[in-house]
């Protein structure tokens, strides 16, 4: 229900980012689900960030919304990315995906 478009642009550009930025948007379905979309700062929405959603399960355990050191599956629209957060450092685990190819002539 999130209008990704018309929103991400706005913190994109904001003037309290010079350089730009790059915005996630979580929702905490349970302790074990988040929900992530991503607009990145230059391309839009994409359909995954794993350094976004390690930080957002890390962020979620430091506000007591998911447990440390406990698999949490972070549902984007790339797929299902599981991410531990504990006192040791942080775990990513899921699929890699090719989503382009191309060539570049300069």
């Amino acid at each position: 229900e999130l209008d990704l478009e018309r929103i991400g642009p706005r913190f994109e550009n904001s003037p309290l980012f010079p350089h730009r930025t790059n915005t996630e948007f979580v929702r905490v379905v349970n302790p074990a689900v988040l929900k992530l979309r991503v607009y990145e700062r230059g391309n839009g929405e994409t359909s995954a960030c794993g350094s976004g959603c390690c930080a957002a399960v890390c962020a979620a355990v430091k506000r007591g919304l998911c447990k440390k050191d406990t698999d949490v599956t972070v549902k984007t629209r790339g797929g299902d990315l599981i991410v531990r957060c504990s006192d040791e450092g942080v775990t990513l685990t899921g699929d890699a995906v090719l989503v382009y190819r191309g060539e570049l002539e300069y």
